[in-house]
């Protein structure tokens, strides 16, 4: 049985949880959670191949190690930090196989690395997997609760969803906002806040903070809105659908390439319309999660090309 180090720096282990645990029934998995150049060091002693989740300074530092070079080796790169000086500045020579979650951010990273694109061997595009079995799936019906779902940054772009719900509640009070996320900067929280009660909306507007127990939130929901401007994936989007939720998506750079156009929006308008009218069907959102994005999708794709390298 082969034996697989994945590493990753601690507190980054999310995206990789349930995949180490399912993919122990056919290789010899290491979880390594790393805080230091030590500690990276003695991540890549162990194993047949190493994994570095991020494309981050443990992965730069990682790639350079000459032990890297004698065995396989994957990169998984998520998506901020192609928008950094980071995947430039890792060993790309060193590296059996890049791994993306998507195909629209091949182009980011290429633009990212430049030139250096040119010394990466092999790259494979393995989406995202969602444990179906956390999320439990409602008959699930038009309504005017709205779910709101993220960390609140100007990426995830809220004052979108903020004129949205202005607008509603223009055509219908009964419509509300719940918001799950921590604000990240002052900025964000000074600006929704003040929007809120500058055009009345207390009570259409609802900030709940972090929440951790996602799918009991959701289960009064009816529609999940995502007003991002990028995502390389969107797994709130997932696990609404997942609990037979509509989502309502703003289209984002590679959106088309991951979700149906049904669900996409370009315009305020185009959104509320799909809020208030068109169709609304649970179980095809549920079975699009399982037919596209399961958990088992990913851990197989995953495995053939472990087992591949």
């Amino acid at each position: 049985m082969k034996k697989i180090a994945f590493i990753c720096k601690d507190g980054l282990e999310n995206f990789l949880v349930d995949l180490c645990n399912e993919l122990s029934s056919y290789f010899e998995i290491s979880l390594f959670l790393v805080r230091s150049k030590e500690e990276v060091d003695k991540a890549v002693q162990y194993g047949d191949i190493v994994w570095f989740e991020w494309a981050d300074d443990i992965t730069i530092y990682g790639s350079q190690s000459p032990i890297v070079r004698h065995k396989k080796s994957v990169v998984r790169l998520h998506r901020y930090e192609a928008f950094t000086h980071m995947p430039i500045n890792i060993d790309w020579s060193a590296i059996s196989c890049l791994v993306l979650v998507n195909d629209a951010m091949r182009e980011v990273v290429r633009r990212a690395i430049g030139n250096k694109s040119i010394f990466i061997k092999q790259t494979k595009v393995i989406h995202n997997g969602v444990n179906l079995d956390r999320y439990t799936f409602g008959q699930h019906r038009p309504g005017h609760n709205i779910a709101w779902v993220g960390h609140i940054n100007a990426r995830k772009n809220l004052p979108l969803a903020l004129q949205i719900i202005k607008c509603l509640v223009g055509l219908d009070c009964r419509y509300v906002l719940h918001i799950a996320g921590d604000f990240q900067d002052f900025e964000q929280e000074l600006y929704a806040r003040y929007f809120v009660m500058n055009n009345r909306l207390e009570n259409n507007v609802i900030f709940h903070g972090w929440v951790n127990d996602i799918n009991a939130w959701l289960d009064d929901k009816s529609y999940l809105l995502s007003t991002s401007i990028h995502e390389s994936f969107g797994y709130a989007i997932a696990e609404a659908m997942a609990k037979g939720i509509k989502p309502i998506i703003h289209e984002f750079h590679g959106a088309y390439a991951l979700w149906s156009p049904d669900h996409l929006f370009f315009n305020i308008d185009s959104a509320i319309s799909k809020i208030t009218k068109g169709s609304y069907e649970p179980v095809k959102y549920r079975q699009f999660i399982e037919d596209t994005y399961s958990l088992n999708r990913q851990v197989n794709s995953t495995r053939e090309m472990l087992e591949g390298l």
